[in-house]
């Protein structure tokens, strides 16, 4: 076979190769876990597609091109939203303002992240993987912007309105528990929860991708009321194409992001404080 030939060749396999990975993981979830684990790079896999497509036509090459526009629907239906601008918000100067950080337990300069903390001015600020140093530098250097605290483990909420309550929420399969404070804000009561998700693991030995707490999650969202104001802040530990973001959906959570957001969204990797 010529190398022309075998280049026409593997664009027909790849495009096509992808195509049954979606559809697989899209009729069986995370049930086998090489869909599950190729699920988390959909985004970027049917982009790479997309770009097969002008090759492909150059080539003359109607099989590649025809699946790769196939795959590029696809990450239209899927992703298209997120790459239209976010709808501008009403101005509301009575907004509520939160932030979330994730310090992966890192030695982050924590001169850097109470700088931007203090740009930021959110009114309530979650932390995970935070370290002992960080928590202390917080609380030495924003106890007047924010006077109330609620904190287990590694898990912080600072807060400039009251904390009414505040519990540290136990599951057997979660490394971390899931910490919920009820923050009253000028009257209106709050549930505000930080967690620290497990995080799904791939092992060489053997080959193997393991999404965890299944049951637990499941438990966990549970905790989601509809008839109440509740914020979810934290590391998740999934991505939208996970059963467990469908769980989250289903308890009628709306993910933030999704909502007013622009872009993938994308967390993993990144360093810096931000």
């Amino acid at each position: 076979m010529a190398v022309s030939d075998r280049l026409d060749a593997a664009l027909v396999a790849a495009n096509a190769a992808l195509l049954a990975v979606v559809g697989l993981h899209t009729l069986t979830g995370d049930a086998l876990w090489p869909a599950a684990l190729l699920a988390n790079f959909f985004n970027w896999l049917l982009l790479a597609a997309i770009l097969t497509i002008p090759v492909s036509a150059v080539r003359r090459c109607w099989a590649a091109a025809g699946l790769g526009a196939v795959n590029a629907l696809i990450f239209l239906v899927m992703y298209g939203g997120l790459l239209l601008p976010p709808p501008r918000p009403p101005a509301d100067d009575d907004a509520l303002l939160v932030m979330s950080a994730n310090l992966g337990f890192s030695r982050v300069d924590n001169d850097a992240l109470i700088e931007l903390v203090r740009t930021i001015e959110p009114d309530i600020l979650a932390t995970q993987e935070t370290l002992p140093g960080t928590e202390a530098a917080l609380d030495s250097q924003l106890d007047a912007m924010y006077p109330h605290r609620a904190r287990v483990e590694a898990l912080t909420i600072l807060s400039r309105y009251p904390i009414r309550s505040r519990e540290a929420l136990a599951f057997d399969q979660f490394k971390y528990p899931v910490l919920r404070a009820v923050v009253d804000v000028e009257g209106d009561l709050i549930e505000v929860y930080t967690l620290d998700l497990p995080d799904p693991t791939l092992t060489l030995q053997p080959l193997r991708y393991n999404i965890a707490a299944g049951e637990d999650f499941f438990r966990m969202t549970l905790l989601a009321d509809p008839d109440k104001p509740q914020i979810w802040m934290g590391d998740f530990n999934m991505t939208q194409r996970s059963d467990h973001y469908e769980l989250v959906q289903a308890s009628g959570l709306v993910d933030a992001h999704r909502a007013a957001g622009w872009g993938f969204g994308s967390t993993f990797p990144r360093g810096g404080v931000a």
